[in-house]
């Protein structure tokens, strides 16, 4: 089982039981406890990844999820920089990439696993490297994401 937070800016669309437990807009500790009814809910079910959505998430929400998935012994399944469009909202919102970002919250450790990560640089391979993180690429999707 892994927890995955999927990067909104490319998409709108929320999963039927995260929006049945979603009726405002909630505060991180509210997401958080979102996050661990539904890994309690589908913990040893048939399906593998708990996806979390939203568009570059708090600091202290990111850092919470690498918390309880590293307490939980999951992988935190970040998909990320998968588009020019990522790379250009991260460097405007944060003044870095999402992976310095990472970095500097003390979110990229050994359990996060990286998702697409097409527009990277050397410094962002390094820091992954230094956490001893995984990416998990394919490239053909790549290709037809552009």
């Amino acid at each position: 089982m892994s927890l995955s937070i999927v990067d909104l800016t490319e998409s709108t669309a929320l999963h039927d039981a995260v929006k049945q437990d979603v009726q405002c807009i909630p505060t991180i500790n509210e997401l958080i406890e979102i996050n661990k009814r539904t890994f309690d809910k589908w913990q040893g079910s048939v399906e593998e990844t708990i996806s979390v959505f939203g568009t570059t998430p708090a600091p202290e929400y990111l850092q919470a999820l690498s918390n309880f998935c590293l307490n939980q012994k999951i992988p935190l399944d970040l998909h990320i920089l998968e588009t020019m469009t990522q790379r250009v909202h991260s460097d405007l919102e944060h003044g870095k990439s999402f992976v310095k970002y990472l970095a500097e919250i003390w979110a990229l450790k050994s359990n996060t696993t990286l998702i697409h990560l097409v527009w990277v640089d050397d410094e962002d391979m390094n820091l992954i490297a230094a956490a001893d993180a995984v990416v998990a690429h394919c490239p053909i999707a790549e290709v037809v994401a552009g």
